[in-house]
């Protein structure tokens, strides 16, 4: 009888675990570290995000995948804000990213890391990912450094 109902606990935390460490992305995904302050970092590691099925499947469809994505686009945004200090065409990266951070902070303040579908998450990963196109760009269009 202990056991049964152990169990009965057990299944669900598993499941909760399993989608909550699923996160987005397919599992043969590249992965790459959080960029280190340069612009070149930033660039690479945009060029990985670009490719991620939360940035490429139709966002109505994906957000509900996309919870560990957007942690790390907080990231990104950040890292963009420093690395393109002093940096020429450095505004507009700051810009990019001011403005994916304000994507970001929608589609939580929206709740939709969580596990009820709402309807306006679909419009909310599909302004993350036009940010994130357009910070792409702008990562891309500063000169590399010599």
């Amino acid at each position: 009888m202990i056991a049964a109902s152990r169990t009965r606990l057990l299944v669900p935390l598993l499941v909760v675990l399993g989608v909550v460490l699923a996160g987005c992305g397919s599992p043969a995904a590249p992965s790459a570290p959080l960029p280190r302050g340069s612009i070149s970092d930033l660039a690479d590691k945009l060029s990985l995000i670009v490719q991620d099925e939360c940035q490429t499947r139709p966002a109505a469809d994906v957000y509900p995948r996309c919870g560990r994505f957007t942690a790390e686009l907080g990231n990104v945004a950040t890292a963009a804000q420093s690395a393109a200090a002093g940096q020429p065409k450095g505004a507009a990266v700051q810009t990019a990213a001011t403005a994916l951070s304000a994507a970001l902070a929608t589609f939580t303040q929206d709740g939709c890391l969580g596990q009820t579908p709402i309807a306006k998450c679909g419009a909310d990963q599909a302004e993350i990912q036009k940010q994130v196109t357009a910070l792409n760009t702008a990562v891309m269009a500063v000169p590399a450094s010599s």
